[in-house]
C-alpha cells in the first residue's frame, strides 16, 4: 500500500475489518502498554497487521481505537 493512500482508500480499509477478523491470529504483547496486534485475512487472502490500543471498560472513557500497522505479501 502506498503510504501516501487517500483517505477513500483508508476508510476502505477500516470498514473491511469487521469482515476480516473472522478468523484472526492474537493478540501478541510487544509493548506495556495497551496495545495488542492481530493477523487477519479478507475473504480475498489479503493479510494486515492490525492493533488496538486501549481496552473496553479500562476507565479511559471511550471506547479501544483500531489500527492498520502493515500488511504482508
Amino acid at each position: 500500500m502506498d503510504p501516501r493512500a487517500d483517505a477513500a482508500q483508508i476508510a476502505h480499509v477500516r470498514a473491511d475489518l469487521e469482515a476480516m477478523l473472522d478468523a484472526p491470529s492474537g493478540p501478541v504483547k510487544l509493548l506495556p502498554r495497551a496495545r495488542d496486534y492481530y493477523r487477519v485475512e479478507d475473504a480475498a487472502g489479503r493479510r494486515y497487521w492490525l492493533f488496538r490500543e486501549g481496552l473496553y471498560g479500562d476507565g479511559r472513557g471511550g471506547a479501544p481505537e483500531w489500527y492498520v500497522h502493515g500488511l504482508f505479501a
